[in-house]
């Protein structure tokens, strides 16, 4: 009966914890790749290569609002977008530690040799539980760990694996792929203390199977201590009628406990009854004495107080604020308004006036310094303007000489001529070459494969008819043909143009355009400077520069002022605190006289009653032992501690599941889900 009702017990958390399991938290197929999403549920995914040491971590956007900022050092810890997160060390507050070893026909192999394998494989999931605490049992401390369920999962292609087993499982194939899911309780086998010969809960997951071309994509491991979702079962409810007498058991052996003392006690106490009635009286007295001192204390204080508060109103006007009057009801009003004020970056009215009228008496170094600044400014673009436009003036100068143009118009035809006379010459050399070879059954190939002495005697030839009027004739008349085209006059109008730029920038190298130059540049700047523009650009720089100033002191004073009242603030509510406390003391010493007066008048009737107490106390402790005796220590004898033991662990480790804070946040259900990397060729 004993047994069967442990097994019941314990019944109760697995079917929660398994139940739980499969509806906790999503898992993503991809969730380690950047960009990739995962359902924002309260989820920890942890990356782990397949032998399960874990590499990263990837955190779901509400768990990652609810951690504080702090500076990495262990794993790093991603968003489900990829990006890195500063959010200190996690991966010393893991719940779980998974180790996965693989074995191939009874030898251990590592998962990197065992891709492509085949043989009789066994995959197995260790979990050491790392979320332990200390809890009162029964009335010893003993270590116990908060009850995680952990479900591992894979899915199985039907084609590589076949005849598997799942410890502590079920195997769902659906043809093409079957998915192997074992679960195990890490910790609370000991947490429990139960025998393993009572019952046995699983504390690992081994997956079996015949394997062809061993690959696998990946495993997951989902660890939750969520196995009550939000209560805590009354185990109470489940106790039989002996949990009952037990409990009434205790009830009387701590009255028969409790009886004993309390006449060992009254007996004490009516002999000492003399002694305490003269503590009272003394007591009382010196109550008395105290009390008459209070007021003389509170007066001093007050004094004390009201001094320190002249003080700061004194010490608040002379920086410029005016007299703010503080009290003692006021002052934390009146300060804290003050560095509301400041510290939100502004000043009083006075101060604003003050820090005005100072930059007013340094506007005539401001508009100097900002004058300075806008004179180079112009001097650089009137330097830059002003060779431009001379440089201009120069080429239309030469361009309005018909004299100057004449000539240069003259010496840029007579060289396009020259170069078209030698184009169009050579063009007539070439045909004339090409009739007299003809007239002697030559090609161009035979000319050239010619010794030079022989295309000597051609090239006479050609020369001769070269120079007869003939072609002498019909060569000018080619060149004049070419001259009129719109191409060689585009060429001479270019050069044209050209040379007067040239001769323009030769100019410019004179000592007498130099000197215009200068004076213009000058003449320039001195206009520029005291034209409309540039006096309103420095007078619009001018406001400027004032307004950036003012707003430099106006952050600065406050900045200061709000220290200093914060630093005035602070002293005065520690004085306050003391006198404060010390209106308390005295109120107290004035209650305590009182009480210690009433006391004193109350003894003779407390004396009595003392004595008839200490008469009725012997008479129960009597009776109490009696019924221990006769009616509950045979009761008490034929059961034994078992079903209390165990009532008192589940109930230890329902309060540490509801309890656990994952990561350190309170208020908050996380799951944590481990995700192996895969094995393949």
């Amino acid at each position: 009966m004993r047994r069967n009702t442990l097994i019941k017990l314990i019944s109760i958390i697995l079917t929660t914890a398994i139940a739980f399991s499969f509806t906790a938290a999503g898992m993503p197929e991809k969730a380690e790749e950047k960009g990739s999403k995962v359902n924002d549920d309260g989820n920890v995914y942890v990356m782990t290569d397949a032998s399960g040491r874990a590499e990263k971590l990837i955190l779901t956007n509400s768990v990652i609002e609810a951690l504080p900022k702090a500076k990495s050092k262990g794993l790093p810890a991603y968003d489900n977008d990829g990006n890195k997160l500063d959010c200190g060390r996690l991966d010393d507050r893991l719940p779980m530690d998974v180790k996965i070893t693989y074995t191939l026909d009874g030898k251990e192999i590592s998962p990197k040799k065992l891709a492509g394998k085949s043989g009789r494989v066994v995959i197995r999931y260790d979990y050491e539980n790392l979320a332990s605490y200390k809890a009162n049992i029964q009335g010893t401390e003993k270590e116990m760990f908060v009850p995680f369920a952990v479900l591992t999962g894979l899915i199985l292609d039907n084609e590589k694996f076949s005849n598997i087993s799942v410890s502590s499982g079920r195997v769902i194939t659906d043809g093409k792929n079957s998915i192997a899911a074992g679960f195990a309780l890490p910790g609370l086998q000991k947490s429990l203390n139960i025998s393993k010969d009572l019952l046995e809960l699983p504390q690992y997951v081994e997956i079996s199977a015949d394997v062809q071309d061993f690959e696998l994509s990946m495993s997951l491991t989902l660890v939750t201590n969520n196995i009550l979702e939000g209560s805590k079962p009354d185990f109470n409810n489940t106790a039989d009628i002996r949990s009952a007498v037990s409990k009434l058991t205790s009830a009387v052996a701590q009255l028969k406990d409790g009886s004993s003392a309390l006449y060992d006690g009254l007996t004490t106490l009516f002999g000492s009854v003399g002694a305490l009635s003269e503590g009272v009286n003394q007591l009382a007295d010196g109550l008395t004495a105290l009390d008459a001192n209070s007021d003389a204390l509170r007066g001093g204080a007050q004094q004390v107080f009201n001094t320190l508060l002249a003080t700061a109103n004194t010490q608040i006007e002379a920086a410029g604020l005016g007299n703010p009057g503080l009290t003692i009801d006021n002052y934390n009003d009146v300060l804290s308004s003050l560095s509301a004020t400041f510290g939100s970056g502004n000043v009083t009215p006075d101060i604003l006036a003050q820090i005005r009228a100072g930059i007013e008496a340094a506007t005539p170094e401001i508009e100097a310094g900002v004058t300075q600044v806008v004179s180079q400014n112009v001097r650089q673009q009137v330097e830059a303007e002003v060779p431009v436009q001379v440089q201009a003036g120069v080429e239309a100068k030469i361009r309005g000489s018909e004299e100057a143009m004449g000539q240069i118009t003259q010496g840029v035809t007579a060289v396009v001529k020259q170069a078209v006379t030698e184009k169009v010459t050579a063009g007539f050399h070439e045909q004339i070459l090409t009739q007299v070879l003809g007239t002697m059954n030559l090609t161009m190939d035979d000319y050239n494969a010619m010794d030079e002495e022989q295309r000597q005697q051609i090239n006479a030839v050609v020369g001769e008819q070269m120079q007869s009027p003939d072609v002498q004739s019909q060569i000018a008349a080619a060149v004049e043909a070419q001259m009129q085209t719109a191409e060689v006059q585009g060429k001479i109008n270019e050069a044209v143009d050209a040379t007067v730029k040239q001769k323009a920038m030769e100019q410019m190298e004179t000592e007498e355009v130099k000197a215009l130059v200068a004076s213009t540049i000058e003449a320039e700047y001195e206009k520029a400077m005291a034209g409309e523009e540039v006096q309103q650009i420095i007078a619009q720089n001018v406001a400027d520069q004032k307004k950036k100033i003012e707003g430099e002191k106006v952050a600065e004073i406050a900045a200061q002022a709000n220290d200093a009242i914060s630093n005035l603030l602070t002293g005065l509510n520690s004085y306050a605190g003391f006198y404060n406390g010390l209106w308390q003391y005295t109120g107290g010493v004035s209650a305590a006289r009182s009480g210690a007066e009433a006391l004193r008048s109350n003894m003779p009737a407390l004396t009595e009653g003392v004595g008839k107490l200490k008469d009725g106390s012997e008479a129960l402790a009597d009776g109490i032992n009696r019924f221990d005796r006769d009616g509950i220590s045979p009761v008490l004898n034929s059961l034994d501690g078992e079903i209390g033991s165990l009532r008192d662990r589940l109930s230890a480790s329902m309060d540490a599941a509801l309890d656990y804070a994952p990561l350190s946040i309170d208020g908050m259900s996380v799951n944590f889900i481990y995700r192996s990397g895969s094995i393949s060729k």
